[in-house]
């Protein structure tokens, strides 16, 4: 009788274990048919969004590290940071393992953001630019050194935006609307680092949930190379806004990782809605700092 329930015992492991490794080949079948099915789908789209309207040439290279005072850096680094915590996110769902799907996982931004570089490199309007490839490289190594290193992200990159009233002077740049705005107008763009601290002091009396945050902005800008001074053509007519001076801007704000409330921690929805949230900074009393303006407080900044 025991021999017989000792076998049945690991027959029933065996099929346990059998059942997983088929769940993790269907998940992740499934997964990279979607990630081949997307980049396929984003570089369509891209192209007839962004591309097809200009002409096209020999392979060439673009540096633009002067413009947008490195704002448009900055979110090529979010951007690629926030797609591979994403990617090893999906990849844990899928039952990698750890190594496994972070390799995988991180790189599934970097993979976008080239795709588009390669798009440039082919455009007169634009070049394969070195710097954007090194911002996205940071991003890209920040969330895998952290995975690595950590299993965590204690240092995370997010971002928050407002309505800047620079956009209704040159739309077709900036932003026609509330939502090109968030994606064109790196006026209204702030970007941090949110770090955990308790992360660094876990024995320490800090709350797990309350961050420190630095954030990094610019104001000022109609046009992204600083040579061309705010002087631009808009269908024909000539734009002189040479009286407004770009200048850069410091944040210092505490933050909230939503995650880390331990209530949230608790329910599985509100997890998975605070992670989704997680590249957002909450609004918090925050200080500034530039040239123009000196030290500033708000109440709320985001």
């Amino acid at each position: 009788m025991l021999f017989c329930l000792l076998g049945f015992s690991a027959l029933s492991q065996t099929d346990s274990a059998t059942f997983a490794r088929q769940t993790i080949r269907r998940r992740e079948a499934g997964v990279y048919t979607g990630i081949g099915l997307f980049y396929g789908g984003l570089g369509y789209g891209l192209y007839n969004t962004w591309y097809k309207d200009y002409n096209t040439g020999k392979f060439h290279f673009f540096n633009d590290n002067s413009e947008w005072k490195q704002m448009d850096k900055l979110g090529h680094a979010y951007s690629c940071y926030s797609e591979a915590v994403n990617g090893m996110n999906l990849m844990d769902y899928v039952g990698l393992p750890k190594r496994k799907a972070m390799w995988i996982g991180g790189f599934i931004g970097f993979g976008v953001q080239t795709m588009i570089e390669v798009m440039d490199g082919y455009s007169n309007k634009w070049g394969f630019s070195w710097g954007d490839m090194g911002a996205n490289m940071i991003g890209t190594s920040l969330a895998l050194s952290q995975r690595y290193y950590w299993n965590e992200q204690r240092i995370k990159l997010c971002y928050s935006f407002h309505q800047s009233d620079l956009r209704h002077l040159r739309p077709e740049l900036l932003g026609s609307n509330y939502i090109t705005g968030v994606l064109k107008d790196y006026n209204a763009l702030t970007g941090w680092l949110s770090v955990n601290v308790s992360g660094f002091a876990p024995s320490s009396k800090w709350p797990a949930w309350l961050n420190l945050a630095v954030g990094y902005g610019a104001y000022g800008m109609l046009t992204g190379n600083p040579n061309d001074n705010n002087i631009f053509v808009s269908k024909g007519i000539l734009y002189n806004y040479s009286n407004i001076k770009p200048y850069r801007i410091l944040y210092f704000a505490p933050d909230i990782s939503l995650q880390k409330i331990p209530f949230i921690k608790k329910h599985h929805t509100l997890f998975l809605i605070a992670r989704f949230l997680a590249p957002l900074k909450v609004p918090l009393p925050t200080i500034s700092l530039d040239k123009k303006n000196g030290l500033k407080f708000y109440p709320f900044y985001f």
